[in-house]
């Protein structure tokens, strides 16, 4: 369903273009492709990347000028993320403008969801600096700046409701990962950069 949903971008949109990479490059190939060198080059320092699997309908419509809005006004601040020992990120300093990215809403997960992360709830126990909460982003949904260019690393902060997405694969039962049959091709084919493949596979997250 994703791939023909790009091809229908295509068809539909001018201005909207599908790069092919040839293969599954894990989150990080924007920019092992260059991409966000190539938007530079073309006179745009601002960007977006995100994960595929998100549901962004409840955003409000103005969600992309908050993003830029905040990294521009924002001072220069990094934080030491604090949580409980055995947490990957304890007592790593992070700073906020390297990207800002969405909340991610937890609320509503189902109590057998199969590949929700508990560090999600840890994150939001994270306190608040301007409208953002002090807890890192990875690929989910973030705005960069090309100032930041080399720092795609997990950091930055994360937007408060109602500027919250949901991660789909949180989300998904035993039941349902029976019926989703792209999400099970995504397990068959990805590696252990992802936490959900780990998941499946037995292994510890952290």
């Amino acid at each position: 369903p994703t791939l023909e949903w790009y091809e229908q971008l295509k068809l539909e949109a001018n201005d909207v273009g599908v790069i092919h990479t040839g293969g599954n490059f894990g989150h990080l190939v924007a920019w092992q492709a260059q991409i966000p060198q190539q938007l530079f080059d073309m006179g745009y320092p601002d960007y977006i990347v995100t994960d595929p699997d998100l549901d962004l309908s409840a955003l409000p419509d103005d969600t992309l000028l908050r993003m830029r809005e905040l990294w521009y006004d924002l001072p220069e601040k990094t934080y030491m993320y604090e949580q409980e020992e055995g947490d990957p990120f304890n007592g790593v300093k992070f700073s906020v403008k390297d990207k800002i990215g969405l909340g991610i809403r937890t609320d509503d997960v189902p109590t057998d969801a199969l590949f929700f992360q508990q560090a999600e709830l840890r994150y939001k126990n994270q306190p608040y600096f301007h409208d953002l909460q002090l807890a890192p982003v990875d690929t989910t949904f973030a705005f960069y700046h090309h100032q930041r260019y080399q720092r795609v690393v997990i950091g930055g902060a994360r937007m408060v409701a109602p500027y919250e997405c949901r991660h789909l694969p949180y989300y998904l039962t035993a039941e349902d990962l029976n019926a989703d049959w792209e999400f099970r091709q995504y397990l068959d084919k990805a590696n252990h950069a992802s936490t959900a493949k780990k998941i499946a596979d037995g292994l510890k997250i952290f």
